[in-house]
């Protein structure tokens, strides 16, 4: 058998290429193994890839944001939403602006995700939490409410103290 560089000729020519699914998919077993750095890496090779890989850049936004790289989170998200508008996509931008305390953006990007999916109860939480630090008490209660009645538990702590709800039943 032949040699190329040390390797042998037959393995040389049977390494297959992997496709941007494959990157994808080793960029998931790594996030969920929480090697966020090692999942950012197969993430890049998959959007290298393919441009319009929408669920790649919006994984690897969320890598982003676990390593505290916000603004270029936000461009991952964008590119996302562009290529492919979902309301997962733009709930995530909005608390991405949210946590940079750009709250009135962030609603803007709740509100996008609600005019597509009108009962995305974490969108109402999240626009509820950006609306109460603006100081808008009355409207952060009405979405929180309307995310408690839609089935999201987590928001009756917040009812309770600060809109004085009391729930008469479970929802």
């Amino acid at each position: 058998m032949k040699t190329v560089i040390g390797l042998p000729l037959l393995l040389a020519f049977q390494l297959p290429s992997e496709t941007p699914q494959q990157y994808f998919e080793r960029g998931m077993e790594y996030y969920q193994a929480r090697q966020f750095d090692s999942s950012l890496h197969y993430f890049d090779r998959a959007v290298t890839l393919d441009p319009n890989f929408h669920q790649a850049y919006f994984r690897r936004a969320k890598v982003k944001s676990k390593l505290n790289a916000l603004e270029s989170a936000y461009e991952d998200y964008s590119t996302a939403i562009a290529l492919s508008p979902q309301p997962l996509y733009y709930n995530n931008r909005g608390i991405n602006l949210a946590i940079r305390d750009q709250m009135q953006k962030a609603i803007q990007n709740y509100d996008a995700a609600l005019a597509l999916d009108s009962t995305y109860a974490q969108a109402l939480l999240n626009k509820g939490v950006a609306q109460y630090h603006l100081g808008q008490y009355d409207a952060a209660c009405q979405n929180m409410q309307r995310a408690y009645q839609l089935g999201l538990k987590m928001a009756l702590p917040f009812l309770e103290q600060e809109c004085g709800y009391q729930p008469t039943t479970e929802p």
